[in-house]
């Protein structure tokens, strides 16, 4: 088998922030962060073009929109669990009954999806199916 060439892509900026989280989405590489403009928006990027490592902004949403009003600062009020693989869907749970939302970019709109409780193990995961080449010789 041969091996792939791996390369270091510079991240978004997210102004001393932490460092983005990294998902798959729709077929390209995305990263969440936090604006380094506005602590309370979190930016979704999106690298388009591998070969160019350009980030593109897709979309900034406001803790103020997401959570009618309130201002919550990344990972201290809520946390990005996961985006979805093949639509516009960012999961993440917030507040301290770890409340699981789903928040569609297109019409902008946060559903709940469940309360997970006090006593949730942190972190929560996302389940990720395991698709593997068969190995040499079926094995």
């Amino acid at each position: 088998m041969e091996g792939k060439r791996w390369k270091i892509i510079p991240m978004p900026d997210s102004g001393g922030h932490g460092a983005p989280m990294i998902d798959r989405t729709q077929g390209h590489l995305c990263a969440l962060n936090v604006d380094p403009l506005d602590i309370f928006n979190l930016s979704l990027w999106v690298l388009e073009d591998y070969n160019t490592d350009n980030w593109i902004l897709k979309r900034t949403v406001s803790t103020l929109e997401l959570f009618g009003g309130k201002k919550y600062e990344f990972d201290r009020g809520y946390q990005v669990i996961a985006v979805h693989p093949e639509c516009n869907l960012i999961f993440f749970h917030y507040g301290l009954d770890n409340t699981l939302l789903a928040y569609e970019m297109d019409p902008k709109e946060l559903r709940v999806v469940r309360n997970l409780g006090h006593h949730t193990c942190q972190p929560v995961l996302p389940y990720v199916p395991l698709f593997s080449v068969p190995l040499v010789h079926g094995h």
